[in-house]
């Protein structure tokens, strides 16, 4: 009875009633739109063909509240279905061929852009506006879904991103043979959906006809999920085979590699005359070098073992990873520079007395500058031990090895995924790489460069690399030949060989072939001395053991070394001293505790320091017949411009 006393509060009332219809009226998707139009409605023909392409057909009534030249419609290449097949949810990509494209309703321009055909019609210089009608028609094939337990028909009969409501939703479909309608199941609504509460339809013979009751919202979608049996379809595109190609490519390539390391990469046997000391007075770092072809540390290491059995210092080790270098006498003013390197490194600014932990913090720049020093004397024009051929070999048989590995990786991607994809690509590439091209690289390394090496040392990393490269071909040649296509495995067994050439096509020049066989001559003296021969050479060089230690140690034949002295007296050396207990002196003892300090050497005055600091589909399910609405194949997008 209050409300009646003041008049004018009824009044207010249906104002506010008023502008409330209103509001809510605009804020319909159904009924208007912010963009400038809307969709009254949209009438999608697909015709199912045997070979599972979709032949479709839009029929789109545009209402132009505003002056636009058109729309766009894009449609997608490439995407993913996703089904429940056995309970289990499976993704499965696709790579849609788009083509026979016929626009009624305006100037039309085709592209492509993410994965998607852009169609675009209208023109820059004119307009539209109020009820336009525009027909699209296109043939959308997926090809061969790769699935065995059934076929389908799953496709989004309207567009998933369609940025407006659609008013009235209709669709027909027509199938090639007779079908299930048990099988038959419809989705709408947004993404995931698996509701088809307003989706009406009617079969008749192999055709069926239906609509949305309410239409759709904006960025909803209307989708068909019909199960086939296996067969239904016949003759559907199977994805381009790039697998023969890169297994010829493969083939190309590995006999130009045979060819090519024939010709400029096959080495001559080297001679290997007997020495009972260095040939040509090369030092430890040369001899080194010489025999693997490069400078490593243990290289430049034996440099101080060198100085020091020539008397130019004395080491002590006073702990366990711990040493003391002391001077002794200046190095002749023609020492090589590498050598001066690292024996000022050790007495710099005039000091007699040096700790490894003094050292510890920069001496392995000096290791590191003394290896390019050392590679520096093999390269002037009589000192190369590789020909300049042999080197632009290695690096075009290496580039030949990584771009069959580039090429099997797309072959692998292309056959799994039916097309190209990018981030696919990089893995199948990573994964080939990791696993063929890298124990292939370090496998030849080895096998190559591996001749300062202790032999058991050398024969185990071999046989090691050499397994897992044995290995990993034929895991992923025998899992591509089943899984993808029986050509894989000739590009997989392509990528370690086309390394392991490579990694022995280094040829030496005359010079660096001579020099090899006397080092290995040496070496071989070093491994097999008789006793006789020794204790002779020892009654000329009391210091002849140690003198020879350093090249054994650059060789990798310490131990057979101090064996060949088990028998002999040799005093201990004046240049080397140890906190470690010693009972009964001999080469043997000395050997086991002069590597225990070369290996402790290494680790306490060549570490680098290290800087400090610290620097799909899931969740929803399924509806009846393993799908849901946006699940399945086409849909796409589009608006206005």
């Amino acid at each position: 009875m209050t409300l009646l006393k003041n008049p004018r509060l009824p009044l207010r009332l249906g104002l506010i009633l008023a502008i409330a219809i209103v509001l809510i009226g605009f804020s319909s998707p159904v009924l208007a739109d912010e963009g400038g139009y809307t969709t009254p409605s949209w009438h999608t023909r697909l015709t199912v063909r045997e070979d599972h392409a979709y032949d479709v057909t839009e029929t789109i009534r545009i209402n132009f509240n505003e002056a636009r030249h058109g729309i766009y419609r894009y449609i997608p290449n490439r995407g993913t279905f996703y089904r429940q097949i056995n309970g289990k949810p499976v993704a499965s990509d696709y790579h849609a061929a788009i083509t026979n494209i016929r626009v009624d309703g305006g100037k039309t321009a085709v592209s492509t852009q993410d994965n998607n055909t852009v169609i675009r019609i209208g023109s820059s210089d004119a307009t539209v506006i109020g009820n336009k009608t525009y027909v699209i028609r296109y043939r959308w094939d997926p090809g061969d879904d790769g699935i065995t337990d059934f076929d389908d028909v799953y496709f989004n009969l309207a567009p998933r991103l369609w940025p407006t409501a659609i008013s009235r939703m209709t669709f027909r479909v027509d199938l090639p043979k007779k079908f299930s309608a048990k099988k038959l199941h419809f989705y709408s609504g947004g993404y995931g959906s698996t509701g088809s509460t307003h989706v009406y339809y009617h079969i008749s013979g192999k055709t069926l006809t239906g609509r949305v009751d309410r239409g759709l919202s904006a960025s909803q979608t209307l989708t068909i999920n019909l199960r086939l049996p296996e067969g239904y379809f016949v003759g559907a595109r199977k994805p381009s085979d790039r697998v023969p190609l890169a297994a010829g490519a493969a083939i190309i390539a590995l006999i130009a590699a045979v060819i090519l390391f024939w010709r400029y990469g096959r080495d001559e046997k080297p001679v290997m005359p007997v020495f009972f000391n260095a040939p040509r007075g090369f030092d430890p770092a040369q001899v080194g070098t010489i025999v693997d072809g490069s400078t490593d540390q243990q290289d430049i290491l034996a440099m101080i073992i060198y100085l020091a059995s020539q008397g130019y210092l004395t080491i002590e080790e006073t702990a366990d990873k711990v040493f003391t270098f002391r001077w002794q006498k200046d190095l002749p003013a023609d020492a090589p520079a590498y050598t001066q390197l690292i024996f000022n490194s050790l007495f710099s600014a005039g000091r007699r007395t040096v700790t490894s932990d003094q050292l510890a913090d920069d001496f392995y720049q000096t290791v590191s500058e003394g290896k390019t020093m050392v590679m520096d004397t093999f390269h002037q024009p009589n000192t190369e031990l590789f020909t300049s051929a042999s080197r632009a070999l290695k690096a075009v048989l290496i580039s030949l090895a990584i771009a069959v590995t580039l090429f099997t990786g797309y072959a692998i991607c292309y056959a799994w995924r039916g097309g190209f994809d990018l981030y696919p690509f990089l893995l199948c590439t990573v994964l080939l790489g990791a696993m063929l091209l890298s124990p292939a690289f370090w496998l030849g390394h080895f096998l190559e460069y591996g001749a300062g090496m202790k032999a058991a040392s050398r024969r185990g990393v071999c046989i090691f690399f050499g397994l897992i490269t044995a290995a990993a071909t034929a895991g992923v040649g025998t899992v591509t030949a089943v899984k993808l296509s029986p050509l894989m495995p000739v590009p997989v067994a392509a990528i370690p060989l086309l390394m392991l050439i490579s990694a022995k096509a280094t040829k030496r020049t005359p010079n660096g072939n001579t020099w090899l066989g006397e080092v290995l001559g040496f070496k071989h003296f070093i491994e097999l001395a008789e006793a006789d021969r020794l204790r002779v050479l020892l009654n000329d060089n009391p210091a002849y053991f140690y003198d020879v230690l350093p090249y054994a140690y650059v060789l990798g034949v310490t131990d057979q070394w101090a064996k060949r002295f088990e028998s002999l007296a040799v005093e201990p050396p004046s240049w080397y001293s140890t906190y470690r207990p010693m009972t009964t002196w001999n080469t043997l003892w000395f050997a086991s505790a002069f590597s225990h300090s070369m290996a402790n050497m290494s680790a306490s005055m060549i570490q680098i320091p290290s800087d400090s600091g610290s620097g799909g589909f899931g969740g929803g399910g399924f509806g009846g017949g393993g799908g849901f609405s946006g699940g399945g194949g086409g849909g796409g997008g589009g608006g206005s411009w």
